[in-house]
């Protein structure tokens, strides 16, 4: 006996059918990534390269307690009386120079004006026999009593009153014995008023003079 649909039935049956396939094809699928975006995605940004820190810059090393002031046996960690290497060693003077015989042999002091060899501010003597002989200041060194390279004349002989210019010249150069060490002497000249040259040296240097 063949089964056959009744109209009715066959159309709801495909309208079921076309309802189902309109479904299916009104869904959309998002579409894939694209492997690039992925890949972007995965791998974390690029952090900025690291920079080097510039080195800092040492600072200049300041004169140790003391190095500016002339007397009464040296200036800083210089004494009357040093080798020539012993001098070196204080890192206080510039590099010897001169000739190793007599009182040839000569530095300056770091920090003056002056280095060449016919300057005498800050200018060092050594003797062969002696040692450090005499120790010149430049302007801004001071004995302890407080005199300096333009110090006024007044100023000189209120601080060493014996202080007397040689030949009994009213102005020139003129000797003290150096307050606290017997075995020295400040050479002090002076001109037009005022100090023009100072120096601390061995009573007996054989230099000059």
């Amino acid at each position: 006996m063949s089964t056959h649909l009744s109209r009715p039935a066959g159309a709801l049956a495909v309208a079921a059918l076309s309802a189902v396939l309109l479904g299916a094809c009104g869904t959309t699928t998002p579409p894939a990534t694209p492997p690039a975006a992925r890949s972007a995605a995965a791998t974390p940004a690029a952090s900025a390269p690291a920079t080097t820190p510039a080195p800092a810059t040492s600072p200049a090393p300041s004169p140790p307690a003391g190095a500016l002031v002339l007397g009464p046996t040296g200036y800083g960690a210089l004494r009357l009386g040093m080798t020539p290497a012993q001098a070196a060693a204080t890192k206080l003077i510039t590099p010897l120079a001169g000739r190793q015989d007599g009182c040839w042999r000569y530095a300056h002091l770091k920090g003056s004006p002056a280095t060449g060899e016919d300057d005498i501010a800050g200018r060092l003597f050594f003797s062969a026999k002696l040692g450090l002989a005499a120790v010149y200041a430049y302007p801004g060194i001071k004995t302890p009593e407080g005199i300096t390279v333009g110090s006024t004349l007044a100023e000189l002989r209120r601080t060493y009153p014996s202080w007397e210019a040689v030949g009994g010249e009213a102005e020139g150069r003129g000797y003290v014995t150096v307050p606290g060490n017997a075995e020295a002497v400040y050479r002090i000249e002076t001109g037009s008023g005022k100090v023009v040259q100072l120096s601390l040296q061995l009573a007996g240097q054989d230099c000059y003079e």
